[in-house]
């Protein structure tokens, strides 16, 4: 087995910044619709 590399991630490869940094980018579009909704709604119907 001498040669091969093993695949995987190193140990603290990423951190807390960088998983709330994803963590917000990923949930901003859902975020943007729930804050839209509400005033549309409050709108009156043509």
């Amino acid at each position: 087995m001498s040669g091969e590399t093993v695949g995987g991630l190193r140990r603290d490869a990423i951190g807390l910044r960088e998983v709330l940094f994803q963590s917000i980018t990923a949930m901003a579009p859902a975020a943007a619709v729930e804050a839209l909704v509400p005033p549309l709604l409050l709108l009156p119907s043509a």
